[in-house]
């Protein structure tokens, strides 16, 4: 393994032991940037490539958060165009489906 692979899986092992799944880590940050306006709706997020180099992880574990925070409601994917925010504040979703006149 050559050695800035090494220092990334080392850094990965410390993050996940001390902070959860790095997806996780991501989404908490991106999703704390996006509610403080530092990407405001509208705005584009950094590249897939330029969010694995910030947080030192593959492609796979930056596609995750985004999809986390695809579902969330904050940011809209658009292939060729990036990931846009789309919403201020997350919409969360209840656990299961509602049925009208049910609380």
């Amino acid at each position: 393994m050559a050695k800035s692979a090494t220092a990334r899986a080392q850094r990965n092992r410390r993050a996940t032991s001390v902070g959860g799944t790095l997806y996780k880590k991501i989404v908490r940050v991106l999703q704390s940037e996006i509610v403080s306006g530092k990407h405001p709706v509208g705005a584009r997020l950094p590249t897939e490539s330029a969010l694995c180099r910030r947080f030192a992880v593959s492609r796979h574990t930056v596609r995750e958060a985004l999809r986390q925070l695809r579902e969330s409601g904050l940011v809209s994917p658009r292939q060729g165009s990036g990931t846009t925010v789309a919403a201020a504040e997350p919409s969360f979703t209840p656990a299961g489906p509602q049925v009208a006149g049910q609380a």
